[in-house]
């Protein structure tokens, strides 16, 4: 019978980690399962909402951080051959009015069996957060702004104008910020820490 091995992950944003160990153990079959369960933000919990007319610009705050984060895991030797995998990518948003403690998701982001002799030793974790000003941030003025109807909540955008005046150019300008898009994020965690069976609580 194969074991279990079972993670539940939280990610806390403060660092990254960059370490490459791949190897391989022979004591399979295995199964690997990998959950997110929350994130820690840690940022200052304004939102970077600019006013720039010509050259200038003029910090202001439209509402709180909108936090958009994506996550993957993967066997770090590549002994399935899958990568990243097919599970993870799903958007896990999140709005802070001050530093704190993100929704429990219980998403599980990586889920394989592995069923020969040779297993992975050690796992990796990708992510692509951001802060999502758009169209967030002009939510309450759509009807006003084209900020306030474009763009995704799962995918970053960049800078973009909310009003143009004709010959004048750009009023003002938005665009999601604050990105972390590491691939990888944190490398070689060992799943096997705790009994196999069961779910194990690791903060990266």
């Amino acid at each position: 019978m194969e074991k279990v091995y079972k993670l539940i992950f939280t990610l806390l944003l403060s660092a990254q980690i960059g370490m490459t160990v791949a190897q391989t153990l022979n004591d399979g079959p295995v199964q690997l399962q990998v959950k997110l369960r929350d994130y820690q933000y840690t940022n200052q919990t304004l939102s970077d909402f600019t006013l720039s007319v010509g050259n200038f610009g003029l910090p202001g705050s439209l509402s709180a951080d909108e936090v958009s984060m994506r996550v993957w895991a993967r066997d770090n030797a590549d002994v399935d051959g899958v990568g990243w995998g097919p599970l993870g990518g799903t958007p896990h948003n999140a709005t802070f009015a001050a530093a704190g403690l993100s929704p429990d998701f219980n998403d599980v982001v990586y889920n394989n069996t592995f069923p020969g002799a040779s297993v992975p030793q050690f796992f990796d974790v990708r992510i692509d957060a951001f802060e999502n000003d758009i169209p967030d941030d002009f939510a309450p003025v759509s009807g006003l702004t084209s900020c306030g109807t474009n763009g995704s909540g799962s995918t970053f955008e960049g800078s973009q104008c909310c009003v143009n005046i004709p010959f004048a150019g750009c009023l003002f300008s938005e665009g999601d910020d604050i990105r972390c898009d590491a691939q990888p994020f944190v490398t070689s965690l060992n799943y096997r820490l705790g009994p196999p069976c069961s779910w194990m609580t690791m903060v990266i």
